[in-house]
């Protein structure tokens, strides 16, 4: 929440609004000051509207200054308007804040619990590759003693199915770097920062219903209710 550049920038948002509100509280009694002041250049002119020569060879400059002081003393309800407006900016920001926050929050459940997931697929990629070398390991030891009734033809579909576990791996460790990454990026850390998971993934228990039961007409779900 501190970090991120999305919730600070509400944060910022909520503090422009507060202060147009303290600015519409401010002007129903303070006095409004401007000051304008213009300067440019200025030829030399001679003759009348008609008549007139300008000369360009001949600059001067011109300046002009205009202060103005306003005190409100009868607004006929602008001043009123222009308050109310500012408070429901203050309320629309804060709502803005707390969607900030709760989109936030939406994005770190997901990419946590998906990098929970990967870690685990990434594991059980290891552990696959790591039992079709042992498979293969025995494959080969019977082929090389003539024992059992293994054939080269057994090895080969072996060696196929661990170049496909290879493959699953290095996908799995794409996904997980890329998760790594992407939580990361969420908690405002660095690449060279070490990032660790607290809990790994449980399971969730679910009831299984019975091959018996029907998908409900009334709540599309499947289920025993009532109206069954």
């Amino acid at each position: 929440m501190r970090v991120h550049p999305g919730v600070r920038a509400a944060v910022v948002d909520v503090d422009i609004a507060r202060a147009q509100l303290d600015q519409a509280n401010a002007v129903r009694f303070l006095p409004q000051f401007d000051l304008r002041s213009v300067i440019g250049p200025s030829p030399e002119a001679r003759g009348d509207a008609l008549t007139g020569n300008t000369m360009l060879s001949h600059l001067s400059v011109f300046t002009r200054t205009e202060a103005t002081i306003v005190q409100p003393l009868f607004t006929f309800g602008q001043l009123s308007g222009a308050k109310a407006a500012a408070m429901a900016g203050v309320t629309a920001q804060q709502a803005g804040l707390r969607k900030a926050r709760g989109d936030l929050e939406l994005q770190v459940a997901e990419v946590y619990f998906g990098l929970q997931l990967t870690q685990d697929l990434w594991a059980l990629a290891l552990e696959a590759q790591s039992d079709f070398q042992t498979a293969r390991d025995f494959v080969v030891e019977k082929l090389e003693a003539d024992e059992g009734d293994f054939t080269y033809a057994d090895l080969g579909r072996i060696d196929r199915f661990a170049f496909d576990v290879r493959e699953k791996v290095h996908e799995a460790a794409k996904t997980k770097a890329l998760a790594e990454s992407a939580l990361r990026l969420l908690l405002g850390l660095s690449e060279g920062d070490s990032l660790a998971l607290s809990d790994p993934l449980t399971p969730v228990d679910v009831e299984i219903e019975p091959l018996g039961a029907r998908i409900c007409s009334s709540c599309r779900l499947l289920c025993r209710c009532v109206n069954l």
